[in-house]
């Protein structure tokens, strides 16, 4: 997108700068030079005009010219500022009989060409890219930086006069005021209008850059309001009502009291409250040339067209001052409306009601739309008190959050139902604090959405929670109960066998009878673990805690194992670090379990290698130790994607039916939820293919008598 720069001409990015000169003719195209001509014509025309026919006692009432000049150069550009002094050059000969070659000539239109372009180049950056003057701050900036200028260039620019002897000095106050004020009254009549109905139009003529209409604009404001005949016989009566007031102001010869001219003010607040600041530029343009065609007719004293000039000036700076107040709060409520209509969309896309409600608990607006789910039509909220649509034990409640939340300035949540014919119905409802201009809380901002099918779907989830957990808790019941009765008979199965191998038997019986003890063992297992299980899950599975010999323990798990490690041709190693305390507190029983398993699973798992078991201290406390245990062996290895499914019950590395090692998949699940009662963790580190590390951290307490074990790292091993 181009961007505006003074000259008014595009930016290009990368270009190299250009010259003054180049900038020039780039700039005066055919529309620019035709507009310049324009321009030039109307300043030496409006000058004869001020000289010929608007001039009593040698003062003009107003300047025209210079009003002319500063719209163009503060609402189109600088460049025009040449064109100004050539006008001025044209008006000074052919108007005022001045000779070029007289050091007033040059010395005054210098000034004032000069003292222009410097108040045009600031109101500029006043008005800012629209060149309008929209609001209070720059209407009263406007005022202040023409005033100014139109005091510098009577003052400065009247000093010439007395340099050539054509002005007294005793009389240079009064010319100097004269001329102040008739350029004042012109800059504050004639620039503003240019600025709000001409300028944008010749800046689009030009293909200058024209902002978006923003309320200034006369045409465009008339344009909004009501139907054309409407408007039409509107605008005819401010019209008619203007011209008429002038008359009666002036024509009926009573200028010479001033009794009637406060009635000036009516026709510029009418129309400054009707159409703004758009409006008052036009009734105060009106009013001038009204003043100054009435003026024919009869001439005035000095005094009284000094007075009437200041009386013009009072009258344009209320009329832009009372115009540029009614814009702003159009604005404003335009501004509003589109607030509120996109509030209105927002709430509508929703499925929430919103509330607007003050400290003493009283509805001021509500937004709701047909999903919202209200009990009450909106129109019974608004004036109505909390107190009479909840009753007061939920008014209360609500009062109380609202004090809260504008105390804290911090919003809230909660939940309440209301009774309604088919039942009871549910809210959530948000209640956030809405701070005034000063930035304290005055009001509150309360969202509300029915819930009530969430509530209703929570409920139903609830009841199929409780369903499940009674279910679960009944199959674990059931597992148990099962476990007991299956483990009576397999006891007897397997005692039976036992006394059956001490008896004399032929080789095919003997091998079938340990085919059926090893088969009853492993039934037996599976059942222990199945008991372990639903013990765990139903959360009967407590641990004890007495004192007992870590190595012992050890040694029990190493002999166990030593069996089908030594059929496997396995070494199997420990290692207890002389840290390590030998008595502790805490349960062997399930200790031992946690250990077979993890080193029954590397024995299996191992087809050649070694099994490690390493125990150290991963911390000690007073009464406490944490040991961190260690199962090493140089197996099958388990794959980086089921690491940690292993842990999970009934769940296993191969679980096709084709797998070449057996068990339930409860083993390590049992492992895990045994060191959790043990205060601790495991994990596995494997690569597959190269072995696994089974790591497990245990907390146990430590006996008044506890002593760390002997000194020296102690190391068995078995070799096969």
């Amino acid at each position: 997108m181009s961007s505006y720069i003074p000259n008014g001409e595009v930016a290009k990015s990368g270009a190299r700068p250009e010259t003054h000169a180049a900038l020039a003719l780039r700039f005066w195209n055919g529309r620019r030079a035709a507009v310049g001509l324009v321009f030039v014509a109307l300043y030496v025309t409006l000058d004869w005009v001020s000289l010929s026919v608007e001039r009593w006692h040698g003062i003009s009432a107003w300047y025209p010219p210079v009003g002319l000049a500063l719209a163009i150069l503060a609402g189109v550009d600088l460049w025009f500022a040449p064109l100004m002094l050539i006008g001025s050059f044209l008006a000074s000969v052919v108007n005022d009989g001045q000779s070029p070659l007289t050091y007033t000539f040059w010395f005054s239109n210098t000034v004032m060409v000069l003292t222009y372009t410097i108040a045009a180049a600031v109101l500029q950056k006043i008005l800012g890219a629209e060149r309008k003057l929209q609001s209070l701050r720059k209407v009263l900036w406007y005022v202040s930086v023409v005033g100014c200028a139109s005091l510098i260039d009577a003052t400065v620019g009247r000093l010439a006069f007395i340099w050539d002897k054509t002005l007294a000095v005793s009389s240079y106050p009064k010319a100097a005021m004269d001329w102040c004020i008739g350029d004042a009254v012109a800059l504050m009549s004639l620039t503003p209008f240019l600025l709000a109905a001409v300028v944008p139009r010749v800046r689009k003529y030009l293909e200058l850059p024209v902002p978006p209409a923003c309320g200034c604009d006369l045409a465009e404001t008339i344009r909004e309001e009501g139907s054309r005949l409407r408007r039409t016989a509107e605008i005819s009566a401010q019209v008619v009502a203007t011209l008429g007031v002038a008359w009666v102001v002036f024509g009926w010869d009573r200028t010479k009291s001033y009794d009637l001219f406060y009635l000036l003010f009516l026709p510029a607040i009418w129309i400054a409250v009707r159409w703004g600041l758009c409006g008052a530029t036009a009734v105060i343009l009106l009013l001038n040339l009204s003043v100054i065609g009435t003026l024919q007719r009869s001439t005035p004293s000095a005094y009284g067209l000094g007075l009437l000039q200041a009386f013009m000036l009072v009258v344009s700076l209320t009329g832009l001052c009372l115009g540029s107040v009614i814009s702003e709060r159009e604005r404003a409520e335009h501004a509003l409306r589109g607030s509120e209509a996109r509030m209105e969309a927002v709430i509508k896309s929703i499925d929430e009601a919103v509330f607007v409600l003050d400290v003493r608990g009283t509805y001021k607006n509500v937004w709701v739309n047909e999903g919202s789910g209200l009990v009450r039509p909106r129109e019974d909220f608004i004036g109505r008190n909390v107190h009479d649509l909840l009753g007061e034990k939920r008014a209360e409640e609500v009062m109380e959050a609202f004090r809260r939340v504008l105390q804290t300035g911090r919003g809230e949540s909660s939940e309440y139902a209301v009774p309604d014919g088919a039942g009871t119905r549910w809210y959530l409802a948000r209640v956030a604090p809405i701070r005034s201009a000063c930035g304290k809380p005055e009001n509150v901002c309360v969202t509300s959405r029915d819930i009530t099918a969430a509530k209703k779907a929570e409920e139903e989830l609830r009841r199929a929670k409780e369903s499940a957990e009674m279910a679960s808790r009944a199959k674990s019941e059931f597992l148990t109960n099962m476990s007991h009765e299956i483990r009576t008979p397999m006891n007897g199965m397997i005692g039976m066998t036992e006394l059956l191998l001490d008896t004399e038997l032929t080789h095919e019986q003997r091998e079938y009878l340990i085919a059926l003890k090893t088969a009853a063992g492993s039934l037996m297992t599976l059942l222990n673990d199945t008991l372990d299980f639903a013990k765990i899950e139903t959360c009967k599975l407590e641990l004890k805690s007495v004192e007992f010999a870590l190595r012992d323990c050890i040694d029990e798990v190493r002999r166990i194992a030593r069996v089908q490690a030594q059929q496997k041709g396995l070494k199997l190693v420990w290692q207890v670090s002389q840290e390590v305390p030998d008595l502790l507190a805490g349960d062997p029983m399930r200790l031992r379990q946690v250990l077979m398993n993890l080193v029954g699973n590397a024995v299996k798992f191992t087809e050649r290698g070694q099994v490690v078991l390493e125990v150290d201290t991963a911390g000690q406390k007073e009464n406490s130790v944490l040991l961190h245990f260690r199962v090493r062996d140089t197996g099958i290895g388990i794959p980086d994607g089921k690491k940690e499914m292993i842990f999970d019950a009934f769940t296993q590395v191969d679980g096709s039916g084709t797998r070449k090692h057996g068990g339930a998949g409860l083993g390590l699940a049992i492992a895990r939820r045994l060191i959790e009662l043990m205060r601790g963790t495991i994990w596995v580190e494997s690569e597959a293919g190269r072995g696994s590390t089974f790591h497990f951290t245990a907390k146990f307490e430590l006996p008044a008598d506890a002593a760390i074990g002997p000194v020296g790292m102690i190391e068995r091993e078995i070799e096969n």
